[in-house]
Parts: C-alpha cells; sequence; structure tokens
C-alpha cells in the first residue's frame, strides 16, 4: 500500500469523526469560537496569488508548484474537496494550501512515519496542532509582551524542519504533503492571533483571541476574536479578492521575521475597551488582514521559488 493510500485511509477515518470541527469544515462554518486558521478562502488566496506570481516570474517553479498541489488533491478522497468550488479554476491549489487543517488531529507518525525521522522523531506521537502557531504573550495591563509564560507553539521550530525535509526528500507524494504544510503555515505565520495571545491571569490567555467572544447568540458564543480575524472580517468571502490586482515583489524567508510583524500588529488587535463588534474595528481587521496576505504572497513566493529550483 503507498503512503499517500495510508495517510488517506487514517484522513477518512478522521473525517468520519462526528466532531465539531469537522462539522465546521463541511458546513463551511469557518467563523466559530474554535477556528484555528485563515478560512479556506484566505489560505486559498494566498497560495493563488503566489502562483500566479510566479508564473510571471518563474514559469518553470510555478508549474512544479502546480504539480505538488495536483498530485496531493488526485490522492485524498472525501467531501472535503467540494470546499472550493468557487476557487476560480485552482481548487488543487486551494486544497494544498487547507489541508493541514483538516489533519491538524492526526498523529504525525500516521500521516508519513519514513520522513526524515531524525528531524521528526520528537514529534512523531503527537498530532500537527500545535504547529499552527506562536504563542507571544501580550498584557492588557502593562501593554508590553510577557517573556516567562511558556509557549506551546511549534510553528516557528518546525517551518525551518519542513523546509530542510522538503530539500532532502526524494519521493514526490512526501514532497507534496510537506510543501501542503509549509505553505500553509506560510500564511498561519502572517495571521496576528496566530503569534499572540492575551493574558488574562498569571500565564493563563484567551488562546489567540479563540475565548473571546465577540457575538452570542441564545448565551453560546456564535464568533470569536480569532474567527473574527480568520475570515478577514468578510474580506475573503468575496470571489473578486482571489486576485490581488497588482503584481507584489517577492519576500523573505526569515522565518522568525515574519512572527515579529505579526505580533507588532498587537496593539491594534486588542482594544482596552474589548469592544470588538463595530463596523470601525471590522474595517481595520479588513485593512490589516489585507496587508498581511499581500506580505504572505510575497514571501511565499520567495519561498517557492528557492524550494522549486531543487527539485
Amino acid at each position: 500500500m503507498s503512503l499517500l493510500k495510508k495517510k488517506e485511509k487514517a484522513i477518512v477515518k478522521v473525517c468520519k469523526l462526528k466532531t465539531w470541527v469537522y462539522c465546521c469544515v463541511v458546513s463551511l462554518c469557518c467563523f466559530s469560537a474554535t477556528v484555528t486558521a485563515w478560512s479556506p478562502q484566505g489560505h486559498g488566496i494566498i497560495a493563488i496569488n503566489a502562483y500566479r506570481n510566479l508564473r510571471h516570474n518563474d514559469p518553470a517553479a510555478a508549474n512544479t508548484f502546480m504539480m505538488y498541489a495536483r498530485l496531493l488533491y488526485k490522492h485524498q478522497k472525501g467531501s472535503s474537496k467540494k470546499l472550493y468550488g468557487q476557487c476560480l479554476g485552482a481548487k488543487e491549489l486551494c486544497y494544498l494550501a487547507q489541508w493541514p487543517d483538516f489533519v491538524k488531529k492526526v498523529p504525525l507518525k500516521d500521516l508519513w512515519p519514513n520522513l526524515a525521522p531524525e528531524l521528526f522523531k520528537a514529534y512523531l506521537p503527537k498530532s500537527t496542532a500545535s504547529w499552527h502557531y506562536h504563542n507571544n504573550f501580550y498584557s492588557h495591563e502593562t501593554h508590553s509582551f510577557i517573556r516567562h509564560c511558556t509557549n506551546s507553539g511549534k510553528l516557528l521550530e518546525v517551518l525551518p524542519l519542513l523546509v530542510e525535509a522538503f530539500e532532502r526528500e526524494a519521493n514526490t507524494e512526501n514532497q507534496a504533503v510537506i510543501l501542503s504544510f509549509i505553505v500553509h503555515l506560510v500564511g498561519d505565520a502572517h495571521q496576528p492571533l496566530h503569534s499572540v495571545s492575551a493574558i488574562n491571569h498569571g500565564c493563563e490567555h484567551d488562546l489567540g483571541g479563540n475565548r473571546v467572544c465577540i457575538q452570542k447568540k441564545h448565551a453560546k458564543c456564535e464568533r470569536s476574536l480569532h474567527a473574527l480575524w480568520d475570515d478577514g472580517a468578510g474580506l475573503f468571502r468575496s470571489p473578486q479578492e482571489f486576485t490581488l490586482t497588482q503584481h507584489i515583489k517577492a519576500g523573505t524567508s526569515d522565518f522568525e521575521s515574519w512572527i515579529t510583524e505579526s505580533s507588532s500588529y498587537v496593539g491594534r488587535v486588542y482594544l482596552q475597551d474589548r469592544n470588538y463588534d463595530t463596523e470601525s474595528y471590522k474595517t481595520r481587521v479588513q485593512t490589516i488582514s489585507r496587508a498581511r496576505v499581500k506580505k504572505a504572497v510575497a514571501n511565499l513566493e520567495g519561498l517557492l521559488v528557492a524550494l522549486m529550483s531543487k527539485k
């Protein structure tokens, strides 16, 4: 049985679990309180526009990138494929960009047990859920970052390892899986609430805004602060937003600087009065999200040029 077939079985098993997270994905309720990444549309925007830039600047790299996207899409099954009808003919890229969210509860050893074991040995028993964020802890009281709290996020730790694993790997099926994680985590690194969490008491924090409810219905939280940012406050729902109107210069592969830059928005993300359900705040979220997505496109393109040139 091929490695991707084994992965497929693991994914189908996960998809059959009637968990709240899975139901949200299938029903496109991507704006609920425990969403943990840009929305599918947001990740799709980043991948599609990086690909379009590559077609302009480096057609060979663009073709290789699309080859990996088609390979991953071809070998995965399930209703999750139906999420991408509005991806303007680039459903494979959207799927590649979002796939890590579908499997983030699956132990790494079940996704690719033979992948660069010396690099990922410590991660094999665990899921990849912690790969999607890096916590810098922010205090409302002092208006500053708190350094003594423990960061459980692995984004900055894992992303360089994934790049190294991709460069080492000879099997194209494995490369497609690794590249999917790279593309997805590049997007996550540019969402401010994947880089910062507000401290409540001691080192207790709000999980990147997931515990901050901004809209309630029947005493239940209908939308969290994190979900508002994942959605770009509605920015990513319009099909025309899948096209950025101007070419973006390729960016940097300094991963730590991406997180630092995302964290620098903390004073505009968290409000002292905690009143996030306003039109002015939504406009702010849209403005910042557009800027962060553009930067993600630039940085992803630069990284893809380097990676595709070695294959």
